[in-house]
């Protein structure tokens, strides 16, 4: 679930949001965590949140970036630090 952290254009949407996301994937977990805008009232564009950790094939940290194609439908590519 994310947080609204900052309102930045109220009349227009444009705000900024903490979104910690817990990924389970068949080798392990991953905990993400990192601000992410809305304009428009809509993700867009590609935003990269960090890894802060993560078990089994997945120790470490590093990044995950999420490109948003449509309101529905999201990309992410996973880089780990070990």
């Amino acid at each position: 679930m994310c947080t609204v952290v900052r309102v930045d254009e109220a009349t227009r949407a444009t705000k900024t949001l903490q979104c910690p996301v817990t990924l389970s994937l068949h080798d392990g977990q991953l905990f993400t965590d990192g601000l992410v805008p809305l304009a428009d009232g809509a993700l867009t564009g590609t935003q990269v949140v960090a890894i802060a950790g993560g078990t089994g094939e997945f120790r470490g940290q590093g990044e995950l970036a999420l490109k948003f194609l449509t309101p529905t439908e999201t990309n992410g590519t996973i880089t780990l630090t070990r």
